[in-house]
């Protein structure tokens, strides 16, 4: 959890857990990178009578050496972060796409609809313009050209030959029960069920399951690939138009979505979730949980992948 506060003593602003007994609120906080873990009491009837006037500080008078303006760079949170920051940037967590746009489909909606914007499936028409559903209580059709939503509607009102159209090629690559074995976890064969597939070349298809699983089935065989993500099912798989290469997304609702990108050069490669953050420009923080579906235009150029979380969002990246 987060949260801090403040002594002379002692600075923190990362708190792991926090217990009261006998009005005793007791915290313990780490962010100290390279101390040990401190435990702060607070007696509250102390506290609370006093716990809105505002003081004045002087940096100076403050123990806490990684706070004073003559804290040696070692003894600072610079450097804690410095630290953090190299690690992630040699173990990357998150899919390294090039991302060209992100559409904010709950904005659209907001702010009667925004519980309906969960993307259901996504498709490219020839001319390259991407075409989705949304919603689950009231269904939205939705359209985005030039980086941008150029309309979205409820489907009821939408010409229905469009509507079919969207229904019969929006949908991630379902697919169906065969009598081919696909791979299982020991103990849970029961989730040994095929959720999505992909064509590959020389007539092969990529398959993915309901427990995160990948196989190639090349006629009667089956080859495995391993997990596709943490947990959860394959949601969506989409190939290049040479079918070469196949993209997918995997997860369980309740955890991190992955990005995934299989082909026989490289095999499979798990690219990581979704998150954005940039101070500079429109788009600014983007994450995503949900990972719901996925398509690749029709020229090959651009991927995009859809969310189906509360707040559901359109990346496209560029190929």
């Amino acid at each position: 959890m987060g949260g801090n506060y403040r002594t002379k003593r002692r600075i923190c602003c990362c708190v792991s857990e926090v217990f009261i007994h006998n009005d005793l609120l007791m915290a313990v906080e780490c962010n100290h990178g390279q101390d040990w873990a401190a435990v702060v009491s607070v007696d509250l009837n102390e506290f609370e009578p006093t716990m809105s006037e505002m003081t004045s500080v002087v940096p100076e008078d403050l123990e806490d050496k990684a706070f004073r303006p003559d804290a040696r760079y070692e003894d600072g949170y610079s450097k804690i972060f410095d630290d953090h920051a190299a690690i992630a940037t040699q173990n990357p967590h998150t899919f390294d796409g090039k991302l060209s746009t992100a559409c904010r489909i709950w904005r659209e909606l907001a702010p009667d609809n925004i519980e309906n914007s969960a993307v259901a499936g996504i498709v490219w028409d020839e001319e390259n313009a991407l075409h989705g559903i949304c919603g689950k209580e009231k269904q939205f059709g939705f359209k985005i050209q030039g980086g941008a939503v150029s309309f979205i509607d409820e489907l009821d009102k939408l010409d229905a030959e469009y509507v079919k159209w969207l229904r019969e090629n929006a949908e991630p690559g379902l697919c169906e029960n065969t009598a081919l074995p696909v791979p299982a976890y020991p103990g849970r064969q029961f989730k040994a069920v095929p959720t999505v597939c992909a064509p590959l070349t020389e007539g092969r298809k990529l398959v993915g399951t309901l427990d995160g699983l990948l196989a190639i089935q090349d006629g009667k065989r089956v080859y495995s690939l391993g997990m596709a993500g943490y947990n959860g099912p394959v949601r969506a798989l989409a190939s290049t138009p040479d079918h070469k290469t196949v993209y997918g997304v995997a997860g369980d609702e309740e955890d991190m979505g992955m990005v995934f990108v299989y082909d026989d050069e490289n095999g499979l490669v798990l690219k990581g979730s979704i998150k954005h953050a940039s101070s500079r420009g429109p788009l600014a923080t983007l994450a995503n949980n949900v990972l719901s579906c996925c398509s690749v235009s029709k020229d090959g150029k651009q991927l995009a992948i859809a969310s189906a979380d509360r707040l559901g969002t359109v990346y496209i990246y560029d190929l």
